[in-house]
């Protein structure tokens, strides 16, 4: 009776193990994603929790055959080994590429952090969508330790998004004399930030990438909407004023939301795109975790 009894607390203790396990594991990945933009060591978290979990369930399917034949935890542990290696390929597959499998779930695609040991250096990472003009201000300006005396700068790295949150972001980093620098990629809205700034450094290996402003639309991306022109019209006048030749703004106005306009290094210098030669704070020379 008392090896039955006990045999009860390894199943009950080992499908509870089971059951957190993958809970464990994802709020470490998060983290890991989210703070420290470690996608690859997210991506180990989750293959030792999932198989872990799989692993504890097979094993508690064991004692229970054994000690009172019964093998109903048998599909569940064959099913946890299956879900497991799926999951693990896919997070896996993600990391490789350097994309998020779980941060998404639990905020929002962009993220805005401060530099610590550089507390004047910050990082907007992520789609410019509704809402990240407001929490970046609101980041940047609470920030604890920035020290207004000297240049602050906004690490931006963004695939584009809503043109109209590229402006305000952009007029937040007018207001504040925000330096702008761009290490990874910079496309679409992201360029109505990046031209916001007086002070813009791009790394020569950087994307940055223009097209015209579009709509969704059942039929493919709409340019004609009448509400584009007032976009399109800032993103020529900004071009025109940092000095950018009139064959670069035509090409600018691509209308080519998949592929676009990318200018080489010589071409954001030469159109004043481009116009610092060394970041303020952090080397140009070691990569961000985010690349």
């Amino acid at each position: 009776m008392s090896s039955n009894s006990s045999a009860n607390r390894k199943i009950v203790f080992l499908i509870l193990l089971a059951g957190i396990m993958p809970v464990i594991g994802f709020i470490v990945s998060a983290h890991l994603e989210r703070e420290l933009w470690q996608d690859d060591w997210a991506a180990a978290v989750w293959a030792i929790t999932a198989f872990s979990s799989a692993l504890y369930l097979t094993y508690a399917n064991r004692i229970a055959q054994r000690t009172f034949g019964l093998k109903a935890f048998a599909p569940f542990a064959f099913l946890a080994w299956i879900g497991s290696a799926l999951s693990v390929g896919w997070v896996t597959n993600n990391a490789w590429y350097n994309y998020d499998s779980f941060s998404g779930f639990v905020a929002p695609d962009y993220s805005v952090r401060q530099h610590r040991k550089h507390p004047n250096h910050f990082l907007f990472n992520g789609p410019m969508e509704i809402g990240a003009a407001g929490y970046m201000t609101e980041y940047i300006l609470n920030a604890e330790k920035v020290n207004w005396d000297e240049p602050v700068v906004l690490e931006i790295n963004s695939e584009g998004g809503s043109p109209q949150v590229g402006i305000l972001n952009g007029e937040f980093i007018r207001l504040y004399n925000i330096h702008v620098e761009v290490m990874g990629q910079c496309i679409s809205a992201c360029t109505f930030a990046l031209m916001s700034s007086e002070h813009r450094y791009i790394h020569p290996r950087a994307w940055i990438g223009f097209h015209a402003a579009y709509t969704d639309a059942e039929e493919g991306p709409d340019y004609a909407d009448d509400d584009l022109a007032f976009y399109d019209g800032w993103r020529d006048d900004r071009l025109e004023k940092l000095g950018a030749k009139r064959e670069f703004i035509e090409r600018a106005r691509v209308q080519d939301a998949s592929g676009g306009f990318f200018p080489s290094y010589k071409e954001l210098r030469e159109s004043k795109i481009s116009n610092t030669e060394k970041r303020a704070y952090l080397s140009s020379d070691k990569l961000p975790g985010y690349l």
